[in-house]
């Protein structure tokens, strides 16, 4: 029983784990024989809901009773929570990543700021530069003019 309740897990994987443990189990024993599953006894009911009919309760169909449908939900709810926290990580890693690109280009362009304005105070000092500065026109009377009156 055990190799073929494996059998039927490793098959329900490959096709994306459509089916419950609790099915699958289901499925191995041959349903409800006399109201009761294989292993269960009476306390099924639990696990699996009762069919309402006697000809369908010898049928190996699969009715996933409250706690099972609980148990489910429960189990994509924690899945949902694990995926949320996943992509919120995934989200903070980019946004760190942005603001260090950011600051990596702002010191950039801080570099290229510092070097360009390092490149003109170099040519504004240099005597090529102040010599080809137009200069103040000569005083009218000449130099001193001031002076001698």
């Amino acid at each position: 029983m055990q190799a073929r309740y494996d059998e039927l897990r490793e098959d329900s994987v490959e096709l994306g784990g459509m089916k419950s443990p609790d099915e699958i189990y289901y499925d191995v024993v041959g349903g409800r024989k006399k109201g009761k599953v294989y292993g269960l006894g009476s306390s099924a009911d639990i696990y699996y809901e009762k069919s309402s009919s006697r000809s369908s309760q010898s049928t190996a169909s699969y009715t996933p009773s409250i706690i099972s449908q609980l148990e489910q939900r429960v189990s994509e709810a924690h899945q949902m929570a694990a995926d949320s926290r996943r992509i919120a990580e995934e989200q903070r890693d980019m946004y760190e990543r942005q603001i260090a690109e950011q600051r990596n280009y702002m010191m950039e362009m801080q570099r290229q700021f510092e070097h360009f304005s390092q490149v003109i105070r170099d040519q504004c000092s240099g005597s090529d530069f102040s010599r080809s500065q137009p200069r103040d026109p000569p005083s009218p009377g000449g130099a001193g003019a001031g002076l001698a009156a």
